[in-house]
């Protein structure tokens, strides 16, 4: 781990002075493993085998189809870009973020379709979004006369940014349609990359403006919509939606806290990481607990 640890620690580079420190040491890769799996249907549709998809990977078709399956950045990332080379299609986020509409999110999903107003709707992604994907983080900017929904990258995302930007920001696109029943649109979306090859896909998905080469990823919307009331609204159901993505948030940092004190220390320690005997004595553990926790974690 401590060789990934510094590879993690360099590449954080900028990010340590715009990312509150706090959220950069909680970073999960937590992906919902639906979103993996729809890639995987995607593949099945092209005519390519899946489980040539998965070997590449190293990952076994009974892995794959087991409840309890997940996966770390870097085997998303090889499925990912195997997956675009595969099919052939470079707008992979576009196409998996189209299936993603508010019924694909599970708890989260169910309480934005009881909301009162879109303005709660906004709050319950930011506050909930990690529950999806842990790779980014959602901010709401309200100006004078638009709301901004900027997304942010807790760490680097390289060469697959626009697979995993698109298909968020077109997941994000469909659950404001769905839960304003088509009321609330999207005036632009932003990319900040180079204008691929499909872009005009791109801006026939989110009948917007697209704008590449941007300073941020975001998505753009009229004011007015923050006070739009939705006539799904049921408080009590939303209410216990909203506490099921509270204990589900709950559980997912408790999972995770043995693996993000140990990223702690080695931000902390940057050049001179400790070893393992080292790292466990700092947290009260000993090296085998230590092990075992990071195991059970999806780490070493």
């Amino acid at each position: 781990m401590y060789k990934k640890g510094r590879l993690f620690i360099d590449n954080l580079g900028s990010f340590n002075a715009k990312i509150d420190l706090e959220v950069e040491l909680n970073i999960q890769v937590n992906l919902a493993l639906q979103y993996v799996r729809l890639i995987g249907e995607h593949v099945a549709r092209s005519g390519t085998s899946v489980n040539s998809w998965l070997e590449q990977s190293g990952i076994s078709r009974e892995e794959f189809d087991a409840p309890g399956f997940s996966t770390n950045f870097t085997t998303f990332r090889r499925l990912t870009l195997d997956a675009i080379q595969l099919t052939r299609e470079p707008a992979l986020g576009l196409v998996i973020g189209e299936q993603l509409g508010v019924h694909a999110h599970g708890a989260l999903g169910y309480a934005a379709m009881n909301c009162s107003s879109m303005s709660e709707v906004l709050d319950l992604v930011e506050q909930y979004l990690q529950l999806r994907i842990g790779l980014i983080r959602l901010s709401k900017i309200v100006t004078d006369n638009t709301v901004e929904v900027r997304l942010q990258e807790l760490i680097p995302l390289g060469d697959i940014q626009s697979s995993i930007l698109e298909g968020v920001v077109c997941s994000i696109k469909n659950v404001l349609e769905d839960v304003s029943m088509g009321v609330c649109s999207v005036s632009e979306v932003h990319f900040p990359y180079q204008e691929p090859s499909y872009s005009d896909l791109a801006r026939a998905i989110f009948g917007a403006q697209v704008r590449y080469n941007s300073r941020f990823c975001r998505l753009i919307l009229p004011k007015h919509v923050l006070g739009l009331q939705l006539r799904m609204a049921d408080p009590r159901a939303f209410k216990t939606a909203e506490e099921l993505c509270r204990r589900e948030l709950e559980q997912l940092r408790q999972q995770n806290s043995t693996t993000s004190q140990v990223r702690r220390l080695l931000i902390e320690r940057r050049h001179h990481l400790p070893s393992l005997s080292a790292t466990a004595r700092l947290l009260h553990l000993t090296p085998r607990t230590l092990h075992r926790r990071l195991l059970a974690e999806g780490t070493s």
